[in-house]
């Protein structure tokens, strides 16, 4: 460990931090190491939502807020989900869910707020990545035991045939798309290379033995653009690098293939999808085509601000054919594609809203390209990831997904405006 960070995270260093500094931490750390117990979660949440409407209610807080980027450009993206779904209410049939749902939304933008006002100081930062980091790497271990076991510490097995973790649904990798480039980075800066190789190898393995296909996406997206930054920042590119952890990522992935008949089940689905005919696709998109036509006609009859947040559930069986696998069960809970879901529930305002958070990354990217630090670079990989457009996994409105999603953000943004850490340095 860094002697920078081995001197902030000491045990002297942390029983100097105030009461509320300490339990702000907890909290933050909380809010992410309490995602496998389910709803428990939400205290902490609701407690940091509760300290951040306080914040803004105090001029002295209010105006930091205020003369901060990093809560500006937070509140901005916030927005731009928020508002489309608000005015989604708008001649929805669902008028009483939509409203109450929009409403309650409300909690992750000052839960964000906290999270900003606390994290204004690096050592704090640290320490909350040293919180994930640490988590992260328990249910890493955790799964890998419950692939050779069979169970976990817990005694969970796999679902299905889909490796899950700690947790009781699929979840793992979907938490593990939105956080692991914050992780890798940290460990990759802070600690010996040795632990940053084994993190890296692990999660890929554990991430493709999951099964997800959509967090498979997120994580070649993540690679990929950290990959561009690394090779546009640094004066000797580091090729041989790259080199092997692809080769390792390859090896990683054909020993899964070899000796795991649920991943190897997924990818031989997967290959399916160039097989041209409609049945063949189907089955490599999950049973999803059906799911993204009645989302099509929803959204073409509802073009301006949809059909209400959470109403696609609702409205499915009015717009489902005869032979819709899914109208027998009440329909789809939602389009499993980011796209069609803020365009079927919130409209062509809520689709332009998703797009704008891609522009104003990019713009901050470009304008930033010659000044940001890795972690700084990692956080906008990890806004990115967070609101893909192309995403297929879960809900984007779902409060599983907002949990993670604005605590990933907000975290993100914390570090993404740090004009300590914004100076020019070779890779």
């Amino acid at each position: 460990m860094s002697e920078r960070i081995a001197d902030n995270l000491s045990w002297s260093a942390i029983l100097q931090l105030s009461k509320l500094e300490l339990i702000g931490t907890s909290l933050i750390i909380l809010s992410f190491a309490l995602l496998p117990i389910g709803r428990v979660v939400e205290i902490s949440t609701a407690l940091m939502a509760l300290s951040g409407l306080l914040l803004i209610c105090k001029n002295q807080s209010r105006l930091a807020l205020l003369n901060s980027q990093s809560a500006k450009f937070f509140s901005v993206l916030f927005a731009l989900i928020w508002l489309p779904m608000l005015l989604s209410v708008i001649g929805t049939e669902t008028l009483k869910n939509s409203a109450l749902f929009s409403f309650k939304y409300l909690r992750f933008f000052f839960a964000g707020l906290f999270i900003l006002n606390l994290l204004k100081s690096s050592k704090l930062r640290n320490l909350v990545l040293v919180g994930i980091s640490f988590t992260v790497a328990l249910w890493l271990l955790d799964s890998l035991l419950q692939w050779i076991m069979g169970v976990d510490l817990l005694g969970r097995s796999y679902i299905g045939t889909r490796l899950a973790g700690p947790f009781s649904h699929l979840t793992l990798p979907v938490i593990l798309s939105l956080f692991l480039t914050l992780v890798l980075i940290f460990t990759k800066r802070y600690l010996p290379n040795y632990l940053f190789y084994a993190l890296f190898l692990l999660s890929v393995l554990i991430l493709f033995l999951a099964g997800s296909r959509a967090s498979w996406i997120a994580l070649l997206l993540a690679g990929g653009l950290y990959s561009g930054y690394v090779f546009f920042r640094a004066s000797n590119k580091p090729i041989l690098m790259f080199v092997l952890l692809i080769v390792g990522a390859i090896t990683v992935g054909t020993t899964g293939y070899l000796i795991d008949s649920g991943f190897k089940e997924r990818i031989d689905s997967a290959s399916k999808l160039f097989a041209g005919d409609y049945e063949s696709v189907n089955q490599a998109t999950s049973l999803r085509l059906p799911i993204w036509e009645v989302a099509a006609k929803m959204a073409l009859d509802n073009p301006l601000n949809g059909v209400g947040v959470r109403g696609f559930r609702h409205q499915y069986n009015a717009y489902a054919g005869p032979n819709d696998p899914f109208k027998a069960t009440g329909g789809a809970m939602h389009p499993h594609f980011f796209l069609l879901e803020v365009f079927v529930e919130a409209g062509v305002i809520g689709f332009l809203g998703l797009l704008t958070i891609t522009v104003l990354l990019v713009r901050l990217a470009w304008k930033n390209r010659y000044q940001w630090t890795p972690l700084q670079a990692g956080s906008a990989i990890t806004i990115a990831v967070t609101f893909f457009p192309f995403n297929t996994h879960v809900s984007l409105y779902g409060s599983f997904y907002s949990q993670i999603a604005w605590l990933a953000t907000a975290i993100a943004c914390a570090w993404l405006f740090d004009r300590q850490s914004s100076k020019r340095k070779k890779i």
